[in-house]
């Protein structure tokens, strides 16, 4: 009789462990539909990262920048309240800012030299991008984000990307008219680069371009780093970078 119940326990045990294997293995079971929302969404939350992932920025005046780049290259606006960055932070990054700490960050030398301006009597910061030139655009890198691994620990997502660096946008005008050059047609449409150089057209459009293949080739530093994100509010957005 006791061998029978010792047998008994055993399996139960047995099932309860494989039942809690199965539901861990499906818990941290990365969908098609999770691959495909992180790749898109990432794609926009990453397109001007950079702003955030530096060591030039002095506490939120990143996310100040990231979100004033955001609205200028995405929506054409040149201007937003406090609560306007507030908004567009939050639904990308797990972070809470209220309008008072944005306002209270001012104009720090990270801001200055991003050509962004406080007015705290209106409660907005501008972004101008009517001085800079030609030879400033030649000065600014290039910066992009390719995911190169995602895993799924539970309800968090850690997603693998690497960065890669352009120093001179010039180089990617060169490269596309190299290759243009060697197949002696032009396959390359390379108006996007143009207009960009010439003060006449938006990053977004020239990072559109960049391919991982390209960047493997014209990248002049590249590092590998692994970003959280989580489920808010039904937004994708950041939760730690390493």
């Amino acid at each position: 009789m006791k061998k029978n119940y010792l047998i008994i326990a055993v399996g139960l045990i047995f099932i309860v462990v494989l039942l809690i294997i199965l539901f861990v293995v499906k818990n941290n079971k990365l969908t098609n539909l999770e691959k495909i929302k992180i790749e898109d969404t990432s794609k926009d939350i990453m397109m001007f990262y950079e702003e955030i992932d530096n060591n030039e920025i002095e506490g939120k005046d990143g996310y100040i920048a990231y979100a004033l780049e955001y609205a200028y290259n995405i929506n054409n606006k040149e201007e937003l309240t406090s609560r306007e960055i507030k908004e567009i932070i939050e639904k990308r990054f797990n972070i809470e800012l209220s309008p008072e700490e944005i306002k209270g960050v001012g104009v720090t030398p990270y801001l200055l030299n991003k050509n962004i301006s406080h007015y705290p009597e209106e409660d907005k910061y501008a972004i101008n991008k009517d001085i800079i030139t030609q030879q400033d655009i030649a000065n600014i890198p290039i910066i992009k984000y390719e995911i190169e691994k995602i895993e799924k620990k539970g309800k968090k997502y850690y997603v693998t990307f690497t960065k890669y660096t352009v120093n001179n946008p010039y180089e990617i005008l060169n490269f596309y008219n190299d290759k243009n050059a060697e197949n002696d047609t032009n396959n390359y449409d390379t108006s996007s680069i143009h207009k960009y150089l010439i003060r006449e057209g938006k990053i977004t459009s020239l990072k559109e371009i960049l391919t991982k293949e390209v960047l493997e080739d014209i990248s002049d530093d590249k590092k590998s780093i692994q970003i959280t994100f989580i489920i808010k509010d039904d937004n994708l957005v950041i939760d730690e970078t390493k």
